[in-house]
């Protein structure tokens, strides 16, 4: 069985406007082998998604120039990225 520390287990688009945020998420993720893709507003978001296509999207709700619903509509729509799957991150109280 291969060394899981030493194997890349998937590619995550960390997507917030926050640093801090994009911070704390990416030291849990990528302690445990994954590829961490960034962007910080929501039409950086669709770009680096339709460029990258990753395993797995962790989207902020408010962000600017683009909501994650938002963002998360048009990336439902595409063929290509309709089958990603999205987990929505918030602050919201």
């Amino acid at each position: 069985m291969p060394d899981s520390s030493s194997t890349v287990t998937g590619r995550i688009l960390i997507a917030d406007d926050n640093q801090q945020n994009r911070d704390l998420l990416d030291a849990y993720l990528a302690d445990d082998g994954h590829e961490i893709l960034m962007s910080v507003d929501g039409q950086q978001t669709l770009d680096v998604v339709r460029k990258e296509l990753p395993d797995l999207i962790l989207l902020d709700i408010m962000m600017p120039k683009l909501s994650g619903y938002e963002v998360c509509q048009q990336l439902k729509q595409e063929d290509r990225t309709r089958d990603i799957p999205v987990l929505m991150v918030t602050a919201l109280k």
